[in-house]
């Protein structure tokens, strides 16, 4: 049987780090440029504590207003940031990481190993995942169909050399007992 992908496999490398003292809108710039749903925040030592989505970062406009030069204000990436709700880690299986997503409302989450920020992972990478597996399922259920019906029957010099080289002695004279039968 297949291994289940573990979130390793499929986690991008943490993008270079926002901090909780940056300007909320070089965080809104990280996002743009990186065509990032969320980032990871992390405080002076590195320790992750809070993810800037672009929801958080909406609310620099529904909680502020113009000031008298016309300008919007701002203010530090931590007055906005959201609060680390689950973390995924690097050996859990594909199915345990989507059971977190789907417990929050984030589109990324961070991959943790050991206490530290090690990757991230977005809804639209276990998509990815998801198909893969799938992709690999059928990919392993056809050999699987097309074995067994050589096992059963083979047809061909292919087909016995096949069985030649999986079945023992004892295994290919059933086999081939059968097919003399069958003719």
């Amino acid at each position: 049987m297949e291994a289940i992908p573990i979130i390793r496999d499929i986690m991008r490398a943490p993008s270079a780090g926002l901090t909780v003292d940056m300007d909320i809108y070089q965080g809104m710039a990280a996002l743009r440029n990186k065509h990032a749903a969320a980032l990871p925040v992390q405080d002076a030592e590195g320790q992750l504590v809070g993810i800037l989505t672009e929801k958080d970062c909406l609310r620099v406009l529904s909680h502020n207003a113009y000031d008298s030069y016309h300008l919007m204000a701002g203010g530090k990436i931590q007055e906005y940031m959201s609060p680390v709700k689950a973390v995924l880690h690097a050996d859990m299986d594909l199915f345990r990481g989507t059971s977190l997503f789907l417990e929050t409302n984030f589109t990324n989450l961070p991959v943790m190993e050991e206490g530290r920020l090690v990757g991230c992972v977005s809804r639209q990478d276990m998509l990815q995942a998801i198909i893969d597996m799938q992709k690999k399922l059928m990919s392993n259920k056809q050999k699987s169909d097309s074995y067994m019906k050589t096992l059963k029957h083979p047809d061909s010099l292919g087909d016995m050399m096949v069985l030649v080289g999986t079945q023992s002695k004892d295994q290919l004279v059933e086999v081939l007992s059968k097919r003399h039968l069958n003719d």
